[in-house]
């Protein structure tokens, strides 16, 4: 761990990757559970796939706004925050 944290300090743009890395990660999680889904009923629910939530995921991070799915009605609250 000394070897790793010595080489943050060396090199602090690794903090930034990681960052974002670790933000896009959560993101991609937080975009996969069900709570995420937008109100439409059950049936017509469909999961989001994993590429899917993490393009969407990297998107928002990075403030593109380019999203695969409908953004209003795909996603809840949550989902959107």
């Amino acid at each position: 761990m000394p070897k790793f944290a010595g080489a943050l300090t060396r090199h602090p743009a690794r903090v930034s990757f990681f960052w974002f890395a670790g933000v896009i990660a959560l993101g991609t999680v937080l975009l996969t559970l069900p709570i995420s889904r937008g109100p439409r009923s059950v049936a017509e629910q469909r999961p989001i796939s994993m590429l899917d939530a993490c393009f969407t995921s990297t998107s928002s991070v990075c403030v593109t706004g380019l999203a695969v799915r409908s953004t209003g009605y795909d996603f809840s609250f949550v989902g959107q925050l």
